[in-house]
């Protein structure tokens, strides 16, 4: 009986609101404990637990053991906890906790004699008659108690004070104001298309949690890899009210609040995950200083937030410029673009030196991209005349899309708008020297290490494009700003003897002063005829004139015509030089000892010119180690903790790697790799070094993809008809560039009636110009090769032409230096690009014998090619991908043998593919017929939607519950719910319903699978399911049908393990009622089975009679095409053990009648099909269905899911179910 009763009483008091300065109620890992949260004026509220001593004397003649888990916690309240236990022995839990509330309030309030007392409060059902003066807190109870109110005045609900407790805004007098304001605010959000939820209590310093689905961003599939979005992700913002929920007006003006932007998997993070999400210890998870713009596998991490690649500066715009720009909106009158630059020119300064009317801010936030959603360009304070209207949720989530959405717009530091014509991909930071320093110094940029394990051919190909460019001198920007030291370009004067052997420089005076410091990286010159020089590292200068030296990295000499590379052996403490790549005449090695001139990296970048800054680009670029190598280096070290290339210190200098990550950051176009690089050999982790690597991609170490899995995903990337070209795909421009050139080609196929709207066209040219491609993209503000034929991109269908153009290497200034990076993997000959054109030649500038297109958003890069001269990508195997992209015949393009090419369906846009649905097309369906066209970008924005029909019923409560002055119990909350619904929502699913024409008891039920129990299924599952049949019953009794929508037949249900429940009394304007009606029949038929581990597994819920028409077919209303209703809230993912099947219920039925994006219909509407059948779904097709939904949206499947499929024994089921 004991902890029955315990389990029971813990239930009972884990309902959210039941106690003021007490959230988050719950059962505790140990047995007997209780786990609960106390707000405070710290960080985050404090953690504690109560144990009750033996579970077996509850609840007669137990104690509580109370003590806090957090490191930190208020002396006073320590104290409280301390003295508590002495007068709570015996008392049931929501008594005790009780207790404990109004023992910190007291001791929050130690003179709080005048506050406001609601008298009408009559206290919860688990109170007793027990006072609370009979509590002995000895002789220190002046300490934490003033005088008790009389007895005929007690306390209504969670008080809201200013303690450091439990801050708030409010008096107490004032909550039911504020929380109308929190309603009126979530509802302004919740209008405008957002997802709204709460976290703890606002009220006392809880969250707010204002998200969208990333899809519904107007963001281009391109995009959404680019930056690392997943479909089912939500742009998540988190906002903290550290003392109490406030206004828009009062953040203006002075108040704070703490925000953070995460991507979730959820509409809204759980709330550890949000307390986690603004603590100090998990920042770098959540907005990681490396952060990287890479896709990143969802099942990396257990929680449902994950970092987001512009997190921290997004975070930091929040925190720091919000409230004074929105301040400036309102007073000024300003819109976004002048406010922000007024903030920008009054920062550090008083306001009033600044004149608002100056012309200069006389600026119209003008959307650059009109193909953006409606969503992203709202204005709410453009749109509110009130002040005291305007909903701060709203506001700040519009101005966390502008700056997500557009941020390619905007410098990622000073977040000002970045003055270029190019439209990137990729957001990078303004021309300031000091934003790029700060962008490479302090974190803000990508993570080359995370780029570099993942995409280790496109660190390749842009390394060698900046070589090639620095060797041709075609470099056009620098990374100045960053205070790189590069070799000194004075003669060299220094002088040693150098040990090669031992690496060890030997100076001949020992009582001159030392010119190096350890941590110096030195160049090593052994003479004229030397074939080398040697960059190396100061490791050690205690034993002076001896200078020690870390491993050498030979670079070949200016002018010398040698491709051979020498490495050592990491692992030897001797290093020396090694061969490792053969050369006709290998010159033999110099003498162990001789004469060096030394130079020190002292030179600053910035102070040298053009042409010098070139050199020493090339000469860093010489110092580094291939892909392969850096690649192996750091998963050597991937063993527990995050591996980064600036633990090779020995081998990598600090400004190599600076340039490497420049190269990296500033390339702000898209491209990932098609060819998957072959796996290193197995590395010693407890070296300091990997062992000495031969360069993969050559005859002796060729990289082969013989994997079938890899195989498979390059056969349907890949482009046919290209043998030995490595493929990588190619993305340029904003992020909603790929929208307007669908726009285009739309308007071209309208106006042009065309059959074939896109054709496809090679672009080829030298090299050098590849580093500037990448960053600024295909234009024509600059001549290369003359334009005879007109201004535009040039372009042609036929490969072998564009080929011409691209060029193969080229020496530096006639020294016969190739210019190819030597360390290389690729070894790049040529490069081209393949783009989509909209086919319409006619308005070309030019035709024949090229393609001269002005129109840049008639063109859309698609795939880079990549010549190697090494072996890499000749053994690869080339199939013919299995859905093709259909060519215009009049303008084919062909491939390097001169024959058409087959691109994969893959190349364009998912708004042009047909869709890809699991679901089969029923026959004699007309309506099939009449939504088949369905586009694949459309199939799977309204499967997403689908995702976010669900709300959580703690959610639904504060946006439907404007007169409660405290929390509802879930029974009554779900009815006010489903009142406000019928009013409020925003669908108009609900609205007054009339007298149903529903009756009750006429299904016949032998039609059904009657299913025995699980055969796990225990005494305990069974009661606590009898319990909630009982109580739905209850309610289903004491409402009208008409107004419950949903009925349950007790007779019927003789397994408590499977509910029959009939959906019915549907708005009779909705196109499902009107379906139901043609077809004679009045309700859905559901089933929901419940397995033994219920409430711990969500049920699951099914159609079985009618069919519904399935998505592909036109359809809507969250049903899959096998019945099962596709909602998060049924899965793991989503699913509460505290949500009550009548929310449950209610929840089904409101996303059967949203029409949006499509409405719900059934499939056939005759009676004779409807009635049952054929016209049933089946449990097994519900099943696939289900797990194919989850599998979609990332969605955690029950593990005891399969017990559902078990449960159908018996011929009844007739192989259908």
């Amino acid at each position: 009986m004991g902890r029955k009763a315990f389990l029971e009483d813990l239930e009972a008091a884990s309902a959210p609101g039941k106690f003021s300065n007490i959230l988050d109620v719950k059962r505790g890992e140990d047995d007997g404990a209780i786990s609960f949260r106390v707000p405070s004026d710290l960080s985050s509220p404090v953690r504690a637990s109560a144990i009750v001593t033996d579970v077996s004397d509850y609840p007669s003649s137990h104690e509580y053991y109370i003590f806090s888990e957090s490191e930190e916690i208020p002396t006073t309240m320590a104290a409280v906890f301390e003295k508590v236990p002495r007068s709570v022995s015996a008392l049931k839990i929501s008594d005790m906790l009780n207790r404990l509330s109004e023992a910190l309030e007291r001791a929050a309030f130690p003179n709080d004699g005048d506050m406001e007392i609601d008298s009408d409060y009559q206290g919860s059902e688990d109170e007793d008659e027990e006072e609370v003066e009979g509590l002995d807190f000895g002789d220190h109870n002046e300490d934490y108690w003033d005088e008790e109110p009389s007895s005929n005045t007690t306390f209504t609900g969670p008080r809201m004070s200013t303690s450091k407790f439990a801050p708030a805004s409010a008096t107490f007098q004032g909550r039911d104001a504020l929380l109308s304001r929190i309603r009126h605010d979530l509802r302004k959000a919740k209008e405008a298309g957002l997802k709204v939820g709460v976290l703890g209590e606002p009220l006392y310093g809880g969250f707010v949690c204002v998200s969208c689905r990333v899809v519904k961003l107007g963001l281009s599939e391109e995009a959404m890899k680019a930056w690392g979005l997943r479909r089912y992700h939500y742009l998540v913002l988190l906002i903290q009210y550290p003392s109490g929920y406030k206004t828009l007006e009062q953040i203006s003006e002075s108040s704070r609040v703490d925000m953070r932007v995460a991507l979730c998997r959820r509409y809204k993070p759980t709330l550890d995950e949000a307390y986690a999400a603004f603590s100090q210890l998990t920042k770098e998870k959540l907005n990681p200083s490396n952060a990287t713009i890479a896709v990143r596998s969802a099942s990396e991490t257990s929680s449902n937030l994950e970092g987001l690649f512009i997190g921290r500066p997004l975070n930091d715009l929040l925190n720091s410029r919000l409230g004074s720009i929105i301040k400036f909106r309102l007073s000024c009158g300003f819109g976004w673009s002048a406010a922000e630059l007024f903030y920008d020119d009054t920062i550090g300064m008083a306001m009033g030196n600044h004149d608002p009317a100056n012309p200069r801010y006389a600026i119209e936030d003008k959307f650059s991209h009109v193909a953006l959603p409606k969503m992203v360009t709202e204005d709410h304070i453009m749109k509110e005349p009130l002040t005291n209207s305007m909903s701060f949720p709203l506001v700040a989530m519009q101005f966390v899309f502008r700056h997500f959405v557009r941020c390619t717009e905007f410098c990622l530091i000073c977040h000002c708008k970045v003055d270029s014509k190019f439209e990137a991909l990729k957001p990078y930071v303004c021309s300031k020297p000091l934003c790029l320093y700060q962008y490479m110094s302090l974190g803000f940029g990508p993570r080359i290490e995370w780029e570099i394990l993942t995409q280790p051919y496109t660190v390749d190909l842009l390394v060698s494009f900046c070589y090639t460019s620095a060797v041709s001198n075609k470099l056009k920007s620098f990374p100045v700003g960053l205070g790189l030291q590069v070799p000194s370009k004075q003669p060299q004067t220094i002088k040693a003897k150098f040990n090669r052997h031992d690496m060890e420089l030997l100076f001949p005076d020992r009582y001159s002063a030392n010119p190096l410091k350890k941590g110096d990286w030195i160049v090593l010159n052994h003479g004229a005829s030397a074939e080398f020089v040697v960059h190396a590292r100061v490791t050690e200068i205690l034993y002076w004139p001896k200078v020690s030296l870390g491993p050498p990295v030979p670079i070949p000499r200016r002018g010398t015509n040698t491709d051979t590379r020498y490495t050592y052996p990491y692992s030897s403490g001797q290093a020396q030089l090694q061969e490792t790549s053969p050369t006709p005449a290998p010159t033999p090695p110099p003498p162990s000892e001789n004469e060096a001139f030394i130079s020190i990296y002292d030179q600053n970048f910035d102070e040298l010119s053009d042409v010098e800054k070139n050199h020493a680009i090339i000469t860093l670029l010489d110092t580094l180690p291939d892909v392969s190598s850096m690649r192996a280096f750091l998963q050597s070290r991937a063993h527990g903790h995050d591996p980064s290339l600036m633990t090779w210190r020995d081998r990598i200098s600090k400004p190599a790697l600076d340039i490497l990550r420049w190269i990296i950051a500033s390339n702000r176009s898209c491209i990932i790799q098609v060819d998957q690089m072959a796996e290193p050999a197995q590395l010693d982790p407890a070296s300091n070094s990997p062992p000495t690597m031969s360069v993969q991609g050559t005859k002796e170490n060729p990289i082969n993809l013989e994997d079938t899995a890899i195989k498979e995903f390059a056969n349907e990337e890949r482009v046919f008809g290209m043998t030995g070209w490595l493929q990588f795909r190619f993305a340029q421009g904003a992020p909603d560039k790929e929208q307007r050139f669908v726009d285009s080609v739309r308007d071209a196929k309208t106006r042009l009636q065309l059959e074939h709207p896109t054709i496809f066209a090679w672009h080829g040219s030298p090299l050098y110009n590849w580093h500037s491609i990448v960053r600024e993209g295909l234009h024509f503000n600059e001549t290369a090769h003359g334009r005879a034929f007109g201004d535009g991109v040039y372009m042609s269908n036929n490969f072998l032409t564009s080929h011409g153009y691209s060029g193969m290497n080229y020496s530096y200034r006639g020294s016969g230096q190739s210019g190819t990076w030597p360390q290389s993997v690729l070894k790049i000959g040529s490069a081209l690009s393949l783009n989509e054109v909209v086919n319409a030649p006619g308005e070309f500038v030019s035709r024949s014998p090229h393609y001269v297109v002005s129109q840049i958003d008639w063109i859309q890069t698609r795939y880079l090619f990549i010549k190697a001269e090494s072996d890499v990508g000749h053994n690869l195997l080339n199939s013919p991908p299995s859905q093709t992209f259909p060519q215009d015949p009049k303008a084919p393009v062909t491939g390097c043998d001169n024959k058409v090419i087959q691109i994969p369906l893959t190349a364009v846009s998912k708004s042009r593919r047909p869709v890809q649905s699991h679901y089969p097309e029923r026959k004699g369906s007309k309506k099939a017929k009449i939504f088949k066209q369905t586009d694949q970008q459309e199939f799977e924005q309204v499967e997403d939607d689908a995702a976010s029909i669900a709300t959580d019923t703690e959610d639904l409560i504060i946006l439907f519950s404007d007169t409660e002055t405290r929390a509802p119990s879930t029974r009554a909350g779900n009815q006010k719910v489903k009142e406000k619904i019928k009013e409020k929502g925003k669908n108009k699913a609900l609205p007054d319903l009339p007298k149903t024409d529903f009756v009750p008891d006429k299904l016949d039920y032998s039609t059904f699978p009657i299913l025995k129990p699980p055969s796990n299924a225990s005494i305990q599952a069974t009661k606590t399911l009898q319990r909630l049949l009982k109580s739905t019953l209850i309610t289903q009794n004491s409402t009208p049908l008409h107004e419950l929508g949903w009925y349950i037949n007790p007779s019927a249900t003789e397994n408590m393990y499977q509910w029959i429940v009939e959906l019915h009394s549907f708005e009779p304007s909705l196109p499902l009622a009107k379906d139901l009606k043609t077809a004679g029949l009045k309700s859905v038929v559901l089933e929901v089975r419940f397995t033994a581990n219920y409430p711990i597994s969500p049920p699951f819920v099914r159609v079985i009679r009618p069919r519904f028409l399935p998505f592909a077919s036109g359809g809507g209303g969250h049903v899959t095409a096998g019945g099962a209703i596709c909602m998060e809230l049924l899965t793991n993912s989503g699913w509460s053990p505290v949500s009550s099947i009548e929310s449950v219920l209610l929840q089904v039925k409101i996303a059967m009648s949203s029409l949006e994006p499509r409405p719900a219909r059934l499939e056939n509407t005759s009676k004779a099909a409807a009635k049952g059948g054929m016209g049933d779904y089946g449990t097994w097709e519900a099943v696939d269905a289900y797990k194919r939904a989850c599998a979609m949206h990332g969605w955690e499947v029950p593990k005891d899911f399969d017990d559902f499929a078990r449960m159908d024994t018996g011929a009844g089921a007739q192989g259908r179910y």
